[in-house]
């Protein structure tokens, strides 16, 4: 028992440590949790997989040994498999990546109607990794489109509604071109999206710019303009990028900003998950595997808990001037969120596998008798 005893102290210390370390319910102070707060691009992340150092002999008194090794290792695993994305230069260096044709979609807009009376879900979906040269590309941004164009999808948003460009695709006049689409289509009853992975630069004056794949750019007022005309009453903005809450130049009634990062902040990419860390927890984990609701606010606080746990210091931010919650759906869709799907049907019981009575097996002695599971034979 005092062997048993001494394992249950040295697994309550370990998840005591962990708790703190890794910021668990035990470090967590959500009142630490504001828009305008540094996140802070030295600040550790907890690696999903935390490996932990032999602890030393537990001593004759059942005191657990140095634990030292143990917090180094947990606090080394933090950092273990990700990296700040470092801010896009004014030049890059190195040919621009080929150009692709945008979809087929936008070369048919029409210009823009100030009577578009659009319905049911629009939105575009940007996604850039490769930038002129090779030093400064990115990795986990078309993976972030992807999720966010197969979160559309499974809440029942057709493909006709849907824009979707990456790399090449991604130029300034593409791009621009893009919310003009939206904005022609999405009417006030509509519900509309943008949401951009990539590079954002902070300018001289102390702006934001989305830099597209031929390393231009469009500013922050460029963006909010383009998106003044989008008529939906219903709105929302997501930049998984460097600087994304500085964007508040888009906001307007009815609408909502999420960005991985602070105005002031960078962005991480962690190649363990593959994704920036608002697009795992937000999109993959709270809408694609159903851990959340539809609504984009019920996303961001399941991504702000998940990550003040497992990633702190790596939590997106939002600013929501939108009138309730923020449903994905289209109006009136009766497609449910995964998180509503009903827990499928429990299997059918097997057959029981019992023996028949003995009265009912031929050959056997019809003088045995049953109890239960239990046969009794005299003389056998």
């Amino acid at each position: 028992m005092t062997r048993v005893r001494r394992r249950l102290a040295i697994s309550g210390v370990i998840a005591l440590v962990i708790a703190i370390v890794g910021g668990g319910p035990l470090a967590h102070d959500p009142r630490t949790h504001r828009l305008n707060t540094s996140q802070g691009a030295q600040s550790g992340a907890v690696s999903q997989h935390l490996a932990l150092a032999p602890l030393d002999p537990v001593s004759s008194d059942g005191a657990v040994g140095d634990l030292a090794p143990a917090i180094e290792t947990i606090a080394a695993s933090r950092k273990q498999n990700e990296a700040v994305i470092k801010q896009a230069p004014a030049q890059f260096e190195g040919p621009a990546p080929k150009s692709v044709a945008p979809p087929a979609a936008l070369s048919q807009n029409s210009s823009v109607s100030s009577q578009s009376t659009g319905t049911g879900t629009w939105a575009v979906v940007v996604g850039v990794n490769d930038y002129p040269g090779s030093q400064d590309d990115l990795s986990s941004a078309v993976n972030d489109a992807d999720d966010m164009a197969q979160a559309l999808d499974a809440f029942g948003v057709s493909d006709d509604h849907v824009i979707v460009l990456r790399d090449g695709q991604v130029t300034r006049n593409t791009l621009l071109d893009s919310v003009g689409w939206l904005a022609s289509h999405a009417g006030p009853d509509s519900v509309a999206g943008f949401f951009y992975a990539g590079h954002v630069r902070k300018t001289s004056a102390g702006n934001e710019e989305i830099v597209t794949s031929d390393g231009s750019a469009v500013s922050d007022r460029e963006l909010a303009n383009a998106l003044s005309r989008v008529r939906a009453n219903r709105s929302w903005v997501a930049i998984a990028a460097c600087y994304g809450g500085g964007f508040t130049e888009v906001l307007r009634p009815g609408r909502v900003l999420s960005a991985a990062a602070s105005a002031d902040s960078l962005a991480y990419e962690n190649s363990t998950i593959g994704r920036s860390y608002m697009v795992e927890y937000m999109i993959r984990q709270a809408i694609i595997q159903g851990r959340a609701s539809a609504t984009v606010q019920t996303a961001f606080n399941y991504a702000v808990a998940g990550l003040q746990r497992d990633h702190p210091g790596r939590e997106p931010v939002q600013v929501d001037h939108g009138d309730g919650a923020l449903d994905l759906r289209p109006p009136g869709s009766t497609t449910r969120s995964p998180a509503e799907q009903p827990e499928p049907a429990p299997e059918p019981s097997p057959p029981p596998t019992t023996e028949p009575p003995a009265s009912d097996r031929p050959g056997d002695n019809q003088k045995c008798t049953r109890k239960g599971l239990v046969r009794y034979c005299p003389g056998r």
